[in-house]
């Protein structure tokens, strides 16, 4: 079912997705293009797939934990079809690149998250507690990354779609082990002007919870005049590719991808854009 050189890039990915939900499953899937990919939904609603060289024999969706069981082994076989468990769309097509940002930047922006939500629970906000469902909700929301286009599309790429590509290991062949226990959080990224320094806040209840406030000061990042003249059908160790295909808004990288929708989880079913 899975072609061995895929197997221990497919292991690691299975084990952090196990980390964020142990009910997982993931649905492995041929792709137009030769190749396949291991698609899973994370608990914070967003979609990530890991790349794989050779496709599976044909689409099917399984437990998580059973894929891993079998990995461990050597021994993938025949896995128990839980194709009725996919209740989500998939993204049509690679879509568009808009632009590419450093993948040590994305690197950053995750850790820095990290710290900011860990500094946030132990001190609290301006000297008042903040709890822990409610700052974790509105960092996951915060807005990362702020792309222009070309054509003056303005594309934002909320903290939760970096964490999903940083925690499920998707920029690294072989995912690194620094991040998959770390809290879930966020620090802001404006896609402007490289090295300049911005201060950006979300709100938290009654609380205003932002990068001076706890602390933690980012810097803004330009995705507009950055020009790493990197192909659009080519993906980069070095960049991640920003990109836009009907609904969806993506980020990818070499290993895979992590995909977002802002629209009420309530409109999706199975299928692909709609």
């Amino acid at each position: 079912m899975i072609a061995a050189a895929d197997r221990p890039e497919l292991a690691q990915f299975v084990s952090r997705l196990l980390r964020l939900d142990p009910a997982a499953v993931v649905r492995l899937r041929p792709e137009p293009n030769g190749s396949g990919c291991a698609w899973a939904m994370l608990p914070f609603r967003v979609l990530v797939g890991r790349r794989l060289s050779q496709p599976p024999p044909s689409d099917i969706t399984v437990r998580a934990a059973d894929l891993a069981r079998a990995l461990a082994a050597g021994e993938v076989g025949e896995l128990a079809r839980r194709d009725e468990a996919w209740r989500w769309p998939v993204p049509s097509s690679p879509g568009r690149t808009v632009e590419h940002i450093p993948v040590a930047e994305v690197r950053r922006l995750a850790h820095a998250a990290a710290r900011t939500v860990r500094q946030a629970m132990t001190e609290g906000v301006n000297g008042r507690a903040v709890g822990e469902r409610a700052l974790r909700d509105a960092l996951l929301d915060h807005v990362a990354i702020v792309v222009t286009g070309d054509d003056g599309e303005r594309i934002e790429i909320p903290q939760r779609m970096v964490q999903a590509l940083v925690r499920t290991g998707l920029l690294d062949p072989a995912p690194r082990a620094t991040m998959s226990d770390e809290p879930l959080g966020t620090e802001t990224v404006t896609a402007k002007t490289v090295g300049a320094e911005t201060a950006a806040a979300e709100t938290v209840g009654h609380e205003t919870v932002g990068r001076e406030t706890v602390g933690a000061k980012p810097d803004s990042v330009s995705a507009d005049t950055m020009g790493f003249g990197v192909s659009a059908d080519t993906e980069s160790i070095d960049v991640v590719a920003v990109r836009r295909t009907m609904a969806w808004i993506g980020i990818s990288s070499r290993y895979g991808s992590a995909w977002y929708r802002p629209i009420s989880p309530l409109r999706m079913s199975r299928g692909v854009d709609g």
